[in-house]
């Protein structure tokens, strides 16, 4: 068959669109092949038609332009692609280039399945029977790719979906916890209809169908000798059936998916001994760069990733037995139904804050915080506590965050207002921006053009308008309230302005101006 007999194959085929490559119609066809693995390319037989739902190029292990020239090196002759799914577009230049070399590129409906994609075709190169045993054949060699360049269970259930054109979820047959998956639309639900049929899960030997807001799950069980480790569910719209070749599919990825998680099993028991080793884990950064591992790990410890939770960190003047600090914190800590996880690193008590009500703001614990402290001093009288509290955080997978927020709250909160002793990180956000570019020479030139001016003014004739620029913003630069505050006239308040002004080169009016000011006086208290 040639490029153009595919728009006459059938219905679905008829909507599907050329792109560019009109001049490359009459093209042979001599085999069809799937594309998700970026090095897939490379193995592109010639007179070949390559299918992609352009999954790589969404990760960026392969751009557009090479895979295009790739392919017109290797003599394919066509690209179907999947625009919508994985990438909206395909960039001018490399449309400009397959014209150019009379290469098709065919835009494919997003809701055709690789099923209805391949069958058509192969029935037409080649006898019906023998489409299974290709499609099966592609699929392993994409999946010896998966498993030696990128196996993770993000990779599989895509390669399912690209093969099955369906979402789908896989959760712990224990808790019924997500795990991972592309179906992320009422994952509670579908979660708590599990619960509800697991003893029928359990007892039938061959997958289930529940039902969830009217949206059927084909339920497979990914099982051990000795055990039921998890569930993989595949989303079934109404009319909707398996067919022989979706189920070799299906059980063709079970095997790789029951590897991946039994290794991932024995890996989070050598790691972490308790749930609590898992959330320092995360505070401390551990997983950055690998959500989904998290996601696994929070699973398997029935930990819920979405919770307000925030971090304490409470540093002493002196240093106290660690053991005994820990012992006495746990004691006094206001439970109420919250979890705290402590811990002391540097010699610091580091508290992890899990709260039941969902909230976005920390200082509702401020209360109990200070309470706490107060404790602390009753027992240990003669140190002294000083405490960082980061801001809420919605997810465990940001949680690292939280441990900076709360040291940098601690460390300037101390510089700047010693005389406290309990510091929210929502307090300094604005110096930590600054000292995050403090480096930059615009932070620099907005210091000397403001606050050295004023220093050198004041320095040569024994003014006050430094003092009088602190007590404006202190005050809201209300006139009343900072003349008050300076025990000075309002009339000897504007004087000063004026002559500020004048310094300055501007007008304090002007509300640019006055956040110029107020960003010039916080840079000025991070240099004292």
């Amino acid at each position: 068959m040639i490029v153009k007999d595919l728009f006459d194959l059938n219905d679905d085929f008829r909507n599907c669109k050329l792109i560019v490559g009109k001049n490359g119609l009459d093209k042979e066809i001599k085999k069809v092949e799937i594309m998700e693995v970026p090095d897939g390319a490379f193995w592109a037989k010639e007179n070949s038609m390559i299918i992609t739902m352009g999954y790589s190029l969404k990760k960026n292990d392969i751009t557009t332009d090479s895979l295009v020239q790739m392919l017109i090196d290797k003599k394919v002759s066509a690209l179907g692609i999947k625009l919508g799914r994985y990438i909206d577009e395909i960039p001018q230049r490399v449309l400009e280039y397959a014209d150019k070399n009379n290469f098709p590129i065919i835009n494919i409906p997003i809701n055709m399945s690789y099923d209805q994609l391949i069958s058509p075709i192969n029935q037409k190169l080649m006898d019906s029977g023998s489409y299974e045993i290709f499609v099966i054949k592609e699929l392993k060699k994409e999946l010896r790719n998966i498993i030696r360049h990128d196996y993770s269970l993000e990779s599989i259930i895509n390669l399912l979906t690209s093969y099955t054109n369906r979402k789908a979820a896989i959760l712990w047959a224990d808790s019924c916890n997500f795990i991972a998956g592309n179906y992320a639309d009422r994952l509670e639900a579908l979660s708590d209809a599990i619960k509800k049929n697991i003893k029928s899960i359990y007892e039938c030997n061959e997958e289930r169908v529940i039902t969830v807001d009217e949206k059927n799950f084909r339920v497979f069980k990914i099982e051990t000798v000795n055990s039921l480790q998890a569930l993989l569910c595949l989303e079934q719209e109404q009319g909707d059936s398996f067919s022989n070749t979706d189920y070799e599919i299906i059980y063709e990825l079970i095997p790789a998916i029951t590897i991946y998680l039994l290794s991932n099993n024995e890996m989070i028991l050598g790691d972490y001994k308790s749930n609590e080793e898992l959330y320092f884990n995360a505070l401390l950064g551990q997983y950055r760069s690998n959500e989904l591992k998290l996601n696994v790990d929070a699973s398997f410890f029935n930990i819920s990733i979405e919770k307000s939770r925030f971090c304490i960190v409470l540093r002493m003047k002196d240093n106290i037995d660690p053991k005994e600090l820990l012992h006495v914190a746990d004691n006094i800590l206001d439970k109420n139904g919250n979890n705290f996880f402590l811990r002391i690193k540097d010699n610091k008590l580091i508290i992890i804050a899990e709260i039941q009500k969902p909230t976005t703001n920390s200082r509702h614990l401020e209360g109990m915080i200070a309470t706490v402290r107060d404790k602390l001093l009753a027992v240990f009288p003669y140190n002294e506590f000083f405490i960082g509290i980061s801001n809420v955080c919605n997810s465990l997978v940001n949680l690292h965050y939280t441990f900076h927020e709360a040291n940098f709250a601690l460390k300037m909160g101390r510089k700047l207002y010693p005389d406290k002793n309990i510091y929210f990180y929502e307090d300094y956000m604005v110096y930590h921006l600054l000292s995050e570019i403090s480096g930059h020479p615009t932070i620099s030139k907005i210091y000397k053009n403001t606050i050295e001016r004023i220093k050198k003014y004041d320095s040569n004739y024994e003014q006050e308008c430094l003092k009088t620029l602190y007590a404006l913003v202190e005050n809201d630069f209300g006139i009343g309230q900072t003349s008050k505050s300076l025990f000075i006239h309002r009339n000897t308040l504007y004087k000063r302005i004026k002559k500020i002004n004048s310094i300055l080169n501007f007008d304090m009016n002007k509300s640019d101006n006055r956040l110029l000011i107020q960003l010039a006086l916080k840079i000025d208290k991070m240099l004292l």
